[in-house]
């Protein structure tokens, strides 16, 4: 069952179905657990409000980087997520690149209400978290005019995992693309 589907947000396994997911080395996990977390608060963030001292964003600047503490899990689980921009900001997707001294973001996608025409299941804005890992994005007034909101909404499933010591025969895979917040 391959993950990054087009359509509806689908689980990529159930109970007692494995999970091989990659962050610095490949991990496999069975799935003991999952819950639904559909489109609610806490999950909705408002990227403006969290990016700036001013609770406002002029046009075409960008707030500072936020990260979605709100998606931290236990060290057990595993989230799978999809992201919808519910407000006129254009939101790029960051990850971490690292060398021996220095820690970086690199930019490696960006949304906005365009992608989400164009993608109604916002397929193209899925990704994953496991422990602490989390993603970091930066909105950007894509407009002519100052906006004091810049929401988006995050859904999908978050997995409870058993660790296994060695690679079982059937597993789905999927990348964990994030960075590992302060605690």
């Amino acid at each position: 069952m391959p993950a990054h589907k087009p359509g509806p947000i689908e689980m990529i396994a159930t109970v007692d179905q494995n999970i091989a997911f990659w962050y610095e080395e490949w991990k496999y996990a069975r799935v003991v657990g999952y819950d639904i977390i559909p489109l609610s608060n806490p999950f909705v963030i408002d990227l403006v409000r969290e990016g700036t001292e001013t609770n406002s964003l002029d046009a075409g600047k960008e707030t500072k980087e936020v990260t979605l503490d709100v998606l931290k899990l236990p060290d057990d689980a595993l989230g799978h997520w999809r992201m919808k921009i519910l407000d006129d900001i254009a939101v790029t997707y960051c990850l971490p690149r690292t060398t021996k001294h220095h820690a970086t973001l690199e930019r490696l996608a960006e949304f906005d209400l365009l992608t989400m025409k164009n993608d109604p299941c916002h397929h193209t804005t899925e990704f994953f978290t496991w422990k602490s890992y989390v993603p970091t994005l930066v909105a950007r007034n894509p407009t002519e005019y100052e906006i004091t909101k810049g929401r988006i909404a995050i859904y999908g499933f978050i997995y409870y995992i058993e660790l296994l010591p060695e690679k079982p025969e059937k597993v789905t895979y999927v990348n964990v693309t994030a960075r590992r917040s302060k605690l």
